[in-house]
């Protein structure tokens, strides 16, 4: 097999040479990172913490220190037993010079797996300790987290970022869809906003979601909240984007919001050729907007749809159908 060595435990057990890329941490002018001192534990946690240190200590990832910071330690109760060892470095995390190196789209992402048929996961063992602290910062640190081996070959389905990758498409997380059925009620503002934030993120599979979700954002009748919960349950699968297939962006405007549903054709076994949903995409109006006139509402949702999905619109090599119920639009080809 090829690049065996890429999959050795002995490897995984010892710290990799110093590199170019090496991790630095570099602080903000005049900043130190904090001092946090040690709280108390159960038995359980003294022997969870004595096992991570002495395992550690012996592979040389972790080593005794007289260092001026400490981040506070914490151990996590992990799904399947045990405890995870980890480390709290939010008080060092605000006070370093941000690496600013971008990090790829995940709608990109996703994209590129519109012709998959297979799907591979990886969570490396140890993945912190894959990169060396740069020489001179360890004392930065109070320890380097280390995580257990979750591995996927082959599989039809996996999860990623929240989201299950099969070939038919995406679909919702039902652990995720699960969380939002259990949400308490939503009584102040900062509820709103956590369930909003935690919403918005599979916002592309709920249908008209900006107009559902309005009355929340208004802090309005809670009748709201149940609707958009039910529609989690209801999400359908979306397919993959695929820049061979026709593409067909359906609009539609209300008072207050503007929608579309981007679609591609697919042929079935038995050569039917079926629109399936790729994304959704609505949008609530500031109050001006909310002034103009339908005709205008109409083009606004069509400019919104091309600008949310500007890079599979303007990239595909492919037709691409803008179908809307206002046929006063057409007035504006001849412009």
């Amino acid at each position: 097999m090829d690049y065996v060595d890429v999959f050795s435990r002995q490897s995984a057990d010892q710290l990799p040479p110093h590199r170019p890329q090496d991790h630095g941490i570099d602080l903000q002018p005049g900043k130190q990172p904090p001092y946090s001192r040690a709280r108390g534990m159960s038995h359980e946690e003294l022997l969870a913490t004595k096992k991570y240190l002495d395992e550690n200590l012996d592979k040389g990832f972790i080593r005794r220190s007289s260092s001026p910071a400490a981040a506070p330690m914490l151990l996590v109760r992990k799904p399947g037993g045990g405890l995870r060892f980890c480390v709290d470095y939010r008080g060092l995390n605000d006070m370093t010079i941000k690496n600013r190196y971008p990090i790829p789209l995940i709608r990109e992402t996703l994209d590129k797996l519109s012709r998959a048929k297979y799907f591979s996961k990886l969570d490396i063992i140890a993945a912190f300790n894959n990169m060396r602290i740069k020489e001179g910062d360890e004392w930065k640190t109070a320890f380097n987290t280390r995580y257990g081996q979750y591995d996927e070959f082959e599989a039809t389905s996996v999860k990623y970022l929240g989201l299950i990758i099969s070939t038919d498409g995406l679909s919702m997380d039902k652990q995720k869809v699960a969380a939002v059925q259990e949400w308490p009620t939503l009584r102040v503002l900062k509820d709103v906003q956590g369930f909003l934030g935690f919403a918005n993120f599979y916002r592309r599979f709920i249908e008209k979601f900006s107009k559902v979700a309005k009355p929340l954002t208004d802090l309005t009748k809670t009748a709201a909240f149940d609707d958009l919960k039910l529609r989690f349950t209801q999400a359908p699968i979306l397919a993959h984007f695929d820049w061979a297939k026709d593409t067909v962006v359906e609009t539609d405007a209300s008072d207050w919001v503007v929608s579309a549903v981007m679609s591609q054709w697919h042929v079935l076994p038995d050569g039917t050729n079926v629109l399936k949903p790729v994304a959704f995409m609505s949008k609530k109006m500031i109050p001006a907007k909310c002034r103009y006139e339908i005709h205008d509402k109409e083009l606004l949702a069509v400019i919104k749809a091309f600008e949310e999905w500007e890079p599979e619109l303007t990239g595909t090599p492919r037709p691409v159908t803008v179908l809307s119920d206002y046929k006063a639009l057409e007035y504006f080809t001849t412009k």
